[in-house]
């Protein structure tokens, strides 16, 4: 993988929220959105999904270590 953000990229043929089971993540879907107050174009090119709320540091940690 080349980058971090590689390593959450899913399987766009699977629903990739499928073993959320605090009902705290949101799904993203792959395509074009506008960003930003400029309106930059910006093209997502796989299906993922994001914690609705930031993660500490500690609680990453305590999430990967088990």
């Amino acid at each position: 993988m080349d980058s971090m953000v590689d390593a959450f990229v899913v399987d766009s043929t699977i629903d990739p929220c499928a073993n959320d089971t605090t009902g705290e993540m949101v799904f993203i879907p792959k395509g074009v959105f506008l960003f930003g107050q400029a309106n930059t174009e910006v093209d997502i090119p796989h299906n993922y999904c994001i914690d609705k709320t930031e993660v500490t540091v500690a609680a990453w940690q305590v999430c990967v270590a088990s």
